[in-house]
């Protein structure tokens, strides 16, 4: 999941719900350990994930670190065949 920490409380609750359903998510909070190279591990879940939910609200598209989590999504499937990038707009961007 793709989010910009100032909206973590809305990442936290779609990715309770995604496990809830029975998908698997690959989040942050839950799923790095202290420690972990923060840059690897954003590595590792690009280079697995079948896809990348981008929660998009303003401080989203407002941040440089979020730009290479969704860009390695559309660089690995860039017609949107294997809807490897799928985009959640939660707030209106005016």
């Amino acid at each position: 999941m793709s989010y910009n920490y100032k909206d973590e409380a809305y990442a936290s609750w779609i990715a309770f719900l995604l496990e809830e359903a029975g998908y698997k998510t690959f989040y942050q909070p839950w799923d790095f350990k202290v420690g972990n190279n923060f840059v690897l591990e954003m590595q590792k879940g690009a280079k697995f994930a079948t896809h990348t939910l981008a929660l998009i609200f303003e401080n989203y598209l407002a941040s440089l670190y979020i730009q290479p989590e969704w860009a390695a999504a559309f660089g690995a499937d860039p017609t949107g065949t294997q809807r490897k990038l799928i985009p959640f707009r939660i707030q209106d961007i005016y």
